[in-house]
């Protein structure tokens, strides 16, 4: 007997994926007017720490998501306060 046939219409996947979805180590989520952001941290397969900023549009549920992995933060962190400080604020 097929292993489909034995779960009715759900499909059981014949290969394994190596993208996994782990839970995150810490999460915070910002609201901002129609959107939604996520700041998770996570770990990739080889143990290494990296933050994952989600933008969710609450309207269209469209996401985008960037990745910003540990060696690179102090850099991500300079160039956001360098360009917080050159927004004005009214």
């Amino acid at each position: 007997m097929e292993p489909s046939a034995l779960m009715g219409s759900i499909p059981i996947p014949t290969t394994t994926s190596s993208y996994i979805i782990k839970m995150a180590k810490y999460q915070q989520t910002v609201s901002a007017g129609s959107r939604l952001y996520y700041f998770d941290v996570r770990e990739d397969t080889k143990g290494n720490d990296y933050i994952t900023i989600t933008e969710m549009n609450t309207r269209t549920k469209k996401r985008n998501c960037i990745f910003i992995h540990a060696e690179n933060i102090d850099k991500f962190r300079k160039a956001f306060d360098e360009a917080a400080a050159n927004v004005s604020k009214s």
